[in-house]
């Protein structure tokens, strides 16, 4: 039977509580997931610079029906004491999440997660912008391209395989702010940089240590 996915859910999680993070999840009744690895953005471009990175990290991404969304709302609090870890929703199917998360009284409606997808070497400078901007953070992902090399081309910009992801989680009036200074940013340098977009989130997480 196919499962109704009304949710996208972002884990941002220290690499060493991974496992532990999923095994919680398998509890709940999520059916896997994805991992990607990478590294928090460190507080400095010039540190970054000097080679000091910032924590390894794993993002975990989760598609939850409604009774998973509930399991995990429901259970959070008993597994993030130990496993500390950031969380944000995006939502498929906005009105059965907002009539979910309106219930428990946490519907979030100013928060998006900006994502650029830019060429390697250059989630650096993409991360310095956005923090000069006003972004409290992010997280810096590995990728590559999966096109044939004839076909590399994203809304006529030449694309090059080696990849690095930025997700950041930021309110709409600095998401925006943001997104203009990457845009500006982008096209400044060469064709196929990089592209910058937003998703809406309509709940999210921090768990304080």
């Amino acid at each position: 039977m196919k499962k109704d996915y009304i949710a996208l859910l972002y884990s941002f999680i220290e690499k060493k509580y991974t496992k532990a993070l999923m095994k919680e999840y398998t509890a709940l009744g999520f059916s896997g997931g994805t991992i990607t690895e990478g590294n928090g953005a460190a507080t400095s471009f010039l540190w970054r610079m000097m080679g000091f990175e910032g924590p390894e990290r794993t993002v975990l991404l989760n598609l939850i029906d409604e009774n998973m969304l509930l399991s995990f709302l429901k259970n959070k609090n008993n597994f993030d004491k130990n496993i500390h870890f950031q969380s944000a929703l995006v939502p498929l199917n906005k009105g059965k999440v907002a009539l979910t998360l309106q219930k428990e009284k946490i519907m979030e409606e100013n928060l998006c997660v900006v994502q650029v997808i830019c060429n390697k070497g250059f989630a650096l400078e993409v991360m310095e912008k956005a923090r000069s901007l006003g972004a409290p953070g992010g997280t810096i992902l590995d990728g590559r391209g999966t096109a044939r090399e004839e076909d590399e081309v994203f809304f006529g910009n030449k694309l090059v395989k080696e990849k690095e992801l930025v997700l950041i989680i930021a309110e709409k009036t600095i998401a925006d702010k943001v997104v203009k200074g990457i845009e500006e940013l982008l096209s400044s340098k060469e064709d196929g940089s990089g592209i910058v977009f937003t998703l809406p989130v309509s709940y999210f997480s921090k768990t304080a240590k």
